[in-house]
């Protein structure tokens, strides 16, 4: 794939292409112990 390509791949898709940044709220279900325990209800209110 041509580097014009990826770089257009990324810009229209940051989060598959970035996956070491998170979307705001997604670190409570992804990496809070309490988010497998708990439905996620308790978080979203």
């Amino acid at each position: 794939m041509p580097a014009s390509g990826e770089v257009g791949f990324q810009r229209e898709f940051p989060a598959l292409s970035e996956p070491r940044r998170p979307a705001p709220g997604a670190s409570i279900f992804n990496f809070s112990p309490r988010s497998r325990a708990q439905p996620p209800q308790l978080y979203m209110e």
